[in-house]
């Protein structure tokens, strides 16, 4: 488990704000997915 940064955060965030008009509360958020070399 890893922590994104802010600047990461801000073009998450900024995209649902600006589609969806949803303000994401970044105190608990969750992504899971797979890293790059789980990919391959």
């Amino acid at each position: 488990m890893w922590e994104i940064r802010d600047d990461e955060a801000a073009v998450i965030t900024g995209k649902f704000d600006t589609n969806r008009g949803f303000a994401i509360d970044l105190s608990h958020v969750t992504i899971s997915g797979c890293c790059v070399g789980c990919r391959r």
